[in-house]
């Protein structure tokens, strides 16, 4: 086909790609990211003067390497100029003796040096002498006009133009190449962009469904625009394993790139845990034209490939269906990538790439260069940016492969991705022998991660055989400490003798109203003294407490004394009524009884009690609308108290202030830890610990050198003004601490110690002294527990990898009581050969560090923390559901500010239905937990939808945002804003009147290349230059006031009625793309 154009005009249109280029550099004008770095040591001969002559006979001959490029208000042109813009530089440092550092400081600083877009040129060249023997040529090149395949032709176009200038017999014609500005106005032209249309929609239809980003091990802050700084880690597969997968890919006519890309899949499937991604691999827009064969410029395309590794899939399948999707995009590689983002426009964040984050690229090695004769040897250099999260590139030299992991150096560390290394060359070195093994059944772990990971599994032992249960350990201290206090309650002090003797009085009274071994007991009493005897007694006579709280619902109280199927509930006069649900609960008032139970025997009841008898049940949230019973026995019990004597630790002389709610089971270790060694509880009031001004007197007064509390209580005691105590042993836990509040502890207490650990698992499971600034762990497991980090496929998974935390050990609960279908599909048979018997499934998704951190990352289901209450999201929107006048629900987490987590519920209301907010919560305390009550309602017309159907909670408005739904949205008012809102409209053909000044310009359907429009008409009428950030960032308001219009005289009278609202920022950006 003939597409060839005489070259007769000196302005030409920018290709697709060379578009965006001009985009992202304007983006980053500061950034090397997009640069194109080669450098090669000489050895020999060489003739400065004859290679220079040469670059610049090749210079002449390509018009892309004297090409500018100009902002106009039809977009990015390219200027022809006819002379050479480009000076080659030549430095002697032959006298330095630099060595091979010194050289790779030069290049490597050269390399990240920013081109000028404004005003070229985009391509440098220098000479570094060494010795007389040895030189430096370095070039570099931006993006823009030469793509790597366009580089290594001119080295070859150096090559030739060297041989033709010794042998005059060569013609030297036969290396002149068609021109790229040739390519580019065919890639406008109307029947080319007919026919990519088509291959659009082919796109379009592949990637149909597909939405879901890929999330890598990452600290990236994606919500700033941040300029990228990359690092890179380079390895080789030996010509060994590079033999066998050639011979392989040619007996299953695959390609190396199907190979590698397939070894890379299961790498980002081991450490995301994700099966369904996309991975960017670069093509040739110009595949198939001929005529444009050897022409250089910027035609390098980075297209997703779609990856589903399936657990039950091949490794040979999975290679298939790889190779066909590298088939599909070659032959539709003609569509700019940055087409099929406008087409699809999906759900974008700042600073990651849209569709695909991490790439795999299979490039020609540079070691086959020569120049003259001149024995020529590569050298390392790298431009300093990464334009992915992560980017592996190979080099092919037909005996080899030579790799390279880039990497954001926000994202990734250095031994993270040396991490991956270890993975990717497993995977290549095994991948024919693994062909026919299922995806879900490799379980490699290197050696360097099981190291790590062995902490995690072989953890202390305790011999809990010689103790039989909670109450036993009480009265063995009670015996050796009978003066010593063990129960403070305001006024009131209780000695352990004292204690002893109340507890088996309300045993004998227990016994006597019929309590047996084994049964359940609720108890529903207000905070006090007789709080904590009646649990003990509840357990020295062989039962299990049941606690509940009388600040609970009526209907929730209801379900749990049904669901429990105790007999009896421990009341006082003032939550009699509450518990009085039937007469197959009796009620034990110990006000009306308090007479025969001061009456009753004083010898304590000899019943025995096994490590395997429950010791109590504490409800906590469930998915389905109603509390779960996490059934607890006395082993585990005993297990958290001895191993948290030891660590944290506590002392006889220790005194500890009790602050939580009995049906918190953090409470567990408030009561009992004291108690069984012999230092005094101090029991508080519920108003001193919701008050952080009584909480600090009580403290002071109580000598308190023991607090465990949760990050929201820590909170309010600071704010109230608490000033410290050196002296204090501080317990945080129940919900993430941030490391600012960590840092304002430990500035104020002895020491500060982060415990963790779900109900099922009984209280604590693991703990850690916080110490630093550095990231807060969870901590290392306690005595007799152990902790395994799985993938979906209950794999152990990389250190530094995200996967689920299940727990085992002595800790480990019955399951929930009732519920057999739901403990069997929670704990479940350890898959790990180090661990025996059950694991729980926690849900909570953890990493390990490399420096042995655990590291909380966030839930896997629906369920959230919030001021220490365990919360399932799922519980909140199954009753809201329920109601008739709301048609879609949904309840997610929000914060105003870091460590303040609300509770936000979103509702559409029934047609012609007025559903008020007030009214809502007030229905809902009803049937919930005061702490489950949403703190926001937020009314929408309807609910964000995934494409496949399902309520998009990405897509949900913050409710702190400065925009409500419902809010009346402002016209432009003056004359700047009329004036940016006129050229937005002209842009995107859309009427004026329909453009706001809350709006933003990529959130009505903007992107980058029309935003290169809005910049150059913006500097035709104003002359000011406007970096491409302040349309993605701000709002029509905001820019206008950067623009600099000239105010119109209509406007010098005008004062707005209020401030426009400022917008929350991106939603529609274009974000980075990959480079060339």
């Amino acid at each position: 086909m003939d597409i060839s154009t005489n070259l007769t005009q000196q302005r030409f249109p920018a290709s697709y790609s060379q578009e965006q280029f001009w985009f992202l550099g304007r983006l980053f004008p500061s950034s090397g990211n997009f640069n194109l770095p080669f450098a090669f040591m000489l050895d020999g001969e060489f003739c400065f003067s004859q290679f220079e002559q040469t670059v610049y006979d090749i210079v002449a001959q390509e018009s892309i390497l004297r090409t500018r490029f100009e902002e106009t208000e039809n977009g990015i042109e390219q200027v022809i100029i006819a002379e050479s813009p480009l000076k080659i530089s030549y430095h002697d440092h032959s006298d330095k003796s630099l060595t091979d550092e010194d050289i790779s400081t030069l290049v490597n600083g050269e390399s990240q040096l920013p081109f000028d877009l404004l005003s070229g040129p985009y391509f440098k060249c220098q000479v570094l002498k060494v010795s007389s023997s040895k030189h430096v040529l370095f070039f570099c090149f931006h993006n823009i006009i030469v793509d790597y395949s366009g580089a290594l032709r001119l080295f070859e176009m150096m090559t030739d133009c060297n041989k033709a200038t010794n042998d005059e017999s060569l013609n030297y014609s036969n290396i002149t190449n068609n021109q790229y500005i040739e390519f580019a106005k065919f890639q406008k032209d109307e029947s080319a962009r007919k026919r990519m249309l088509e291959k659009l929609e082919d796109w379009k239809q592949y990637l149909s469904g597909f939405s879901e980003g890929l999330s890598l091990a990452s600290n990236l802050n994606q919500n700033s625009l941040a300029e990228r700084k990359g690092a890179y880690f380079d390895f080789e597969v030996e010509p060994s394993i590079y033999k066998r997968l050639s011979q392989y890919a040619k007996q299953q006519d695959f390609s190396m790139l199907t190979l590698l890309m397939g070894a890379f899949s299961l790498v980002l499937n081991r450490f995301s845990g994700q099966t369904d991604f996309a991975i960017g691999t670069p093509f040739s827009n110009k595949s198939g034209m001929d005529d444009y064969k050897n022409t250089i410029g910027c035609f390098e395309n980075v297209l997703p490939i779609l990856t589903e590794v399936n657990a039950d899939q091949t490794i040979h399948s999975l290679l298939q269906k790889i190779n066909e999707s590298l088939l599909f995009a070659n032959q539709r590689s003609s569509v700019p990538f940055e087409h099929i983002v406008e087409a699809l426009n999906p759900h974008r964040e700042l600073n990651a790439n849209p569709i695909f984050q991490t790439g795999v690229a299979l490039n020609q090695d540079t070691s086959q260069i020569r120049f003259g004769d001149c024995k020529t040897v590569p050298l390392k250099c790298h431009n300093g940016g990464a334009n992915l999260d992560l980017m592996v590139s190979f080099l092919d030299d037909g005996e080899k492969l030579k790799g390279a992991f880039e990497f954001d150096k926000n994202s990734f560390d250095h031994s993270s991705v040396e991490r991956m290394c270890d993975y990717l060359s497993y995977y290549i070195a095994h991948l024919i022998e693994l062909s026919e093994v299922k995806c879900g059944d490799i379980k490699f772990i290197s050696s360097a991660d099981n190291l790590l990971l062995q902490p995690l599994i072989n953890t202390d032992e305790l011999d809990l055989e010689s103790y039989c249960g909670v109450h036993q350990l009480v009265q063995q201290v009670s015996n050796e400490h009978s003066a010593s206090t063990a129960i403070r309650f305001q006024e009131q002090s209780i000695n352990y003798a004292q204690l002893q003797k109340s507890i088996a009085q309300m045993a004998n009274y227990l016994i006597s109203k019929g309590i047996e071994p084994g049964s359940l007991v609720c108890v529903c009493l207000e905070r006090s003294p007789d709080y904590l005897i009646s649990i003990l007694a509840i357990l020295t006579v062989g039962a299990g407490y049941v606690p509940v709280d009388p600040r609970l619902p009526r209907e929730r109280v209801s379900y749990m004394l049904h669901n429990s199927r105790a007999k009896h509930v421990m009341v006082q006069n003032s939550t009699a009524d509450l518990c009085n649900i039937g007469d197959d609960v009796h009620l034990l008032n110990l006000e009306q009884d308090n007479a025969v139970i001061n009456e009753s025997s004083t010898q304590t009841p000899a019943i025995n009690t096994t490590l395997d008898s429950t010791a109590y049940v504490i409800y906590t949230s469930g998915s389905t609308g109603n509390p779960k019973g996490v059934e607890i026995t006395h082993r585990s019990v005993i297990n958290l108290l001895k191993s948290m004597t030891v660590r944290p630790g506590i002392e006889s002389t220790d005194r500890l202030l009790a602050v939580t709610t009995m049906s918190f089971d953090i409470s567990v270790l408030e009561v009992f830890l004291p108690l069984i060694n012999g230092a005094t509880v101090v029991l508080a009031t519920r108003d001193i610990g919701a008050d952080g001004a009584k909480l600090t007197e009580v403290l002071a007064q109580e000598r308190i050198t023991i607090l465990q509390a949760t990050p929201a209580t820590w909170k309010m005691l600071l704010a109230s003004g608490w000033s410290g105590d050196p002296q204090m042993k501080a317990l945080t836990g129940g919900e993430q601490i941030s490391a600012s509040l960590a840092s304002q502890l430990n500035e104020k207490v002895a020491a500060l110690w982060n415990m963790y650990g779900p109900t099922e698992t009984t209280v604590w499971s693991s703990c850690e002294k916080i110490t630093g600034n550095e990231s807060i762990s969870i901590g290392t497991p306690i005595h007799n527990t152990q902790f395994a980090i799985l993938d979906s496929e209950r794999r152990m998974v990389p250190v530094g990898v995200a996967g689920e935390l299940y727990i085992g050990g002595s800790g480990l609960s019955k399951g929930y009581l009732h519920q057999q279908e739901l403990t069997i599909k929670n704990f479940v048979q350890s898959p790990i050969k180090e661990i025996s018997g059950k694991l729980y499934k926690t849900g909570d998704i953890v990493r390990l560090t490399s420096d042995g951190g655990l590291i909380y990352c966030n839930r896997r289901d629906n369920q959230v923390k919030v001021r220490g209450y365990r919360i399932e999201l799922g519980e909140i929107e199954k009753i809201m559901e329920a109601h008739s006048d709301l048609v879609s629900v949904a309840v997610m987490i929000d914060s105003p500010r870091p460590d303040d987590h609300r509770i936000v519920a979103y509702f559409v209301a029934a047609q012609d239905k007025q559903v008020l907010p007030t009214w809502l919560r007030k229905w809902l305390k009803k049937l919930l937990p005061e702490y489950m009550v949403p703190q926001h309602f937020i009314e929408l017309d309807e609910m964000p939808l995934t494409p496949n159907g399902k309520i998009d909670k990405k897509g949900l408005p913050s409710a702190f945002g400065s925009i409500s739904q419902k809010t009346v949205k402002l016209s432009p008012r003056d004359h700047a804003e009329r004036s940016l809102a006129k050229i937005w409209g002209d842009v995107l053909n859309i009427e004026v009147d329909n453009i706001c000044v809350e709006d933003n310009f990529y959130e009505i359907g903007g992107h980058s290349l029309l935003s290169i429009r809005v910049i150059a008409l913006i500097k035709k009428q104003t002359n000011v230059q406007l970096n491409p950030s302040s349309l993605i960032l701000n709002n029509l308001e905001q820019v206008a006031r950067e623009c600099g219009f000239s105010e119109s005289e209509s406007d010098a009278h005008y004062l707005p009625e209020q401030q426009a609202t400022k917008s929350n920022g991106l939603v529609g950006f274009f974000s980075k793309l990959f480079k060339s």
